[in-house]
């Protein structure tokens, strides 16, 4: 779909294909603004996880400004207005902290952080084949991860979401 303003309309018709996946990634590579990605999560549209986290990890990575961060050896704190993950199901949740842990990048901080502060609000660990994985992205078990969630700050001890 070749879209040149991504609207209400847009993204509505975006939903009625049978794979929104390019949509999405056009969308989220195309504007800063995250409406029609969000409508199509709203409209339940059929879409492969794996390329969407991509495009989200992409999203982040060309619009620096949608995020701020801080970080040191022990904690990261996060902040973004473009908080989607609540509409977000787990397959999409787990392809973004999959993709995101392999290269650390202050976006890729950022989605993965929320990523995982999503999980933890659904009492979802992630799956062991990326225990090791995460646990080498952030060094510890015992690292922090705060979070803005509307207006509270959601903290999220790394040992929360690992699995046993």
């Amino acid at each position: 779909m070749n879209v040149r303003e991504w609207d209400s309309r847009a993204a509505y018709a975006a939903c009625l294909v049978p794979n929104a996946t390019a949509s999405i990634e056009n969308a989220l590579h195309s504007t800063e603004e995250i409406f029609a990605f969000t409508e199509c999560l709203l409209n339940r549209a059929a879409f492969d996880p794996y390329a969407v986290a991509h495009a989200v990890l992409g999203h982040f990575s060309i619009f620096k400004h949608i995020y701020t961060g801080f970080r040191d050896t022990k904690l990261l704190r996060v902040d973004t207005e473009q908080d989607f993950f609540s509409l977000v199901d787990n397959d999409l949740l787990v392809s973004l902290v999959d993709q995101g842990t392999r290269m650390h990048e202050n976006a890729n901080e950022v989605v993965v952080a929320y990523a995982l502060s999503e999980l933890v609000r659904r009492q979802i660990k992630i799956p062991k084949s990326l225990k090791e994985q995460v646990g080498l992205f952030y060094e510890s078990p015992d690292f922090v991860l705060q979070v803005r969630r509307k207006d509270t700050m959601h903290e999220v001890v790394l040992s929360q979401v690992l699995p046993d």
